[in-house]
């Protein structure tokens, strides 16, 4: 493997950019275009080497799905159903191309690549169309979802004697009245005031990433050409004893789901199932790449059953949302019932502390019961003097009161309560409210 790099960057990524990481410069910088068989397929397999990130996958997803409010119905989960050559003729060594993410490695598809495509069914929905009602119909719908310049309406031929407009060749005989029909349904959808010479379209085709990858997700396969010499125009017969000459080359592996995206601003419902069904259509039929006609890039669009595993999945994800949320929010609870509880527990330690180690319904309790109030000893006496003269002022009021107002049996529990204090507060030289 001799590999063509700047002094510098051979430095850097070494003899045979042995030390590069990134499939997409490795496949489109540092191949050797001069390698043959061995030397190639020595190449290759450097490449497949490589892994691929898979960030892309959740990535591209939430974009679609978060950010652009794509659904179900303008998305499509498609499994390669057969090896996919993409863009073959633009790497540096010979029909060796892929499309590759620059940031991932991972293949992909263009969103050019999927227009393509779906362009081609719709016209050959044209053209299986019949009528001239349902033609004008079908083209319509075409016109505006992917566009149109002066060409796509040309009357004229190619130089190969065949139409050189699509339209025309997919309406056959009754593009003459297809045309102006369907020309007259565009001015009334567009409310021109006549009919515009070129439309850009309305239809956006999202470039296709990887959604689920096979293992791996890139192959090598084999083309073998058995008549070199006649192809290569050294001879004029095709014989059997010309040696065969096989080429290895690059493809993405069946198996791998790709999520194509589509935007319709401005359709309609049934304008955009329409789209969404040449799609399908496309991707079944016809397929992507090269060499669709011998098998390689057709794809299984029966995509109900993962939207259902994906539905179950974001449900699921729902739920853990929802669970880690009412998980944290009893742990806030928690943890502001513990904090509360912290507080009144300190303050209730101050009042305590401010009160001679009692709390305010203990020493309204004592003030209230006589037997209560005589077994305190002379420093807690004291404290209660202290406490009457102060913030229990109000209690050394209402004690006052009973013992000289109150009822027979209020006097005979409040008054010795009262004399107790008072004589208390006489040694403590403490006057009394």
């Amino acid at each position: 493997m001799n590999v063509l790099m700047a002094r510098d960057t051979r430095a850097v990524l070494g003899a045979n950019a042995e030390r590069c990481a990134s499939r997409s410069l490795l496949l489109d910088r540092f191949m050797d275009p001069q390698a043959k068989e061995a030397d190639r397929q020595k190449c290759y397999t450097e490449l497949i080497r490589r892994p691929a990130s898979n960030s892309r996958a959740s990535t591209w997803w939430a974009f679609l799905r978060r950010d652009l409010g794509l659904d179900r119905n303008n998305m499509i989960l498609a499994r390669l159903g057969g090896r996919m050559i993409l863009n073959a003729a633009g790497g540096v060594m010979e029909n060796a191309g892929m499309c590759l993410d620059r940031f991932t490695g991972a293949p992909y598809i263009p969103g050019s690549a999927v227009k393509g495509c779906v362009r081609r069914t719709a016209i050959q929905e044209v053209s299986d169309a019949d009528g001239v009602p349902l033609k004008a119909e079908i083209l319509t719908t075409l016109a505006i979802a992917f566009g149109w310049g002066a060409r796509d309406w040309s009357d004229k031929d190619t130089k190969q004697g065949t139409p050189e407009s699509d339209f025309r060749y997919a309406c056959g005989q009754d593009w003459p009245i297809v045309k102006e029909e369907t020309q007259a349904r565009l001015v009334g959808l567009l409310r021109a005031c006549a009919f515009p010479k070129a439309f850009a379209g309305r239809v956006c085709f999202m470039p296709a990433h990887l959604h689920e990858t096979a293992t791996p997700d890139i192959v090598l396969d084999v083309l073998t050409c058995h008549h070199p010499a006649y192809y290569g125009y050294n001879t004029n017969k095709a014989s059997d004893t010309e040696s065969p000459n096989p080429v290895t080359f690059p493809v993405v592996n069946e198996g791998n789901v790709f999520v194509f995206a589509v935007l319709t601003p401005g359709f309609s419902a049934p304008e955009c199932d329409h789209v969404m069904n040449w799609l399908r259509n496309g991707l079944r039929n016809f397929g992507l790449g090269g060499k669709t006609s011998a098998g390689y890039g057709w794809f299984d669009v029966d995509d109900a059953p993962r939207w259902d595993r994906i539905a179950a999945k974001e449900r699921e994800e729902r739920e853990r949302v929802a669970a880690a949320q009412r998980s944290k929010e009893e742990r806030e609870r928690k943890a502001e019932e513990e904090r509360t509880n912290r507080e009144e527990k300190a303050k209730l330690d101050e009042e305590r502390k401010s009160l001679g180690g009692r709390t305010r319904g203990q020493w309204e309790s004592i003030f209230r019961d006589q037997i209560a109030f005589e077994r305190l000893d002379d420093a807690e006496r004291k404290k209660a003097v202290e406490l009457l003269c102060g913030p229990f002022v109000a209690e050394w009021e209402r004690l006052k009161n009973l013992a000289e107002k109150g009822n027979k049996k209020e006097r005979v529990r409040a008054l010795p309560v009262v004399n107790q204090v008072r004589a208390t507060a006489k040694t403590m030289k403490q006057r009394m409210p």
